[in-house]
């Protein structure tokens, strides 16, 4: 079972300014809305079905594990699909037991 790769996530410290960037690229971004707490949020749906998605530091801090304790933590984040729950669940079965560590909360 190959996993597909469909999302990268990009984290920015400005977002309004990473938007602007990658809007005058060419890239067509649905933004939603601020929410009162400072969440901000907007993606990208590519040609290919990838999807690009950009999140501001108090976003990713909910849910990313690493984000939220050292500056040790990736600050990449990629998605991968795999066709069922239970295939998710069984790849991470397989890497835990083959040694690899769980960094998520």
């Amino acid at each position: 079972m190959v996993p597909a790769l469909n999302q990268l996530n990009i984290v920015t410290k400005d977002f309004d300014k990473t938007i602007d960037f990658y809007r005058r690229l060419g890239v067509d971004i649905a933004e939603v809305p601020p929410s009162p707490d400072g969440i901000r949020h907007a993606k990208a749906a590519m040609a290919d079905g990838f999807l690009l998605e950009f999140d501001n530091h108090t976003l990713a801090k909910l849910y990313n594990a690493q984000w939220r304790s050292s500056e040790n933590g990736s600050r990449a984040l990629i998605g991968f699909t795999f066709p069922t729950r239970e295939a998710v669940d069984q790849q991470y079965a397989e890497l835990i037991a083959a040694g690899y560590q769980s960094r998520q909360c």
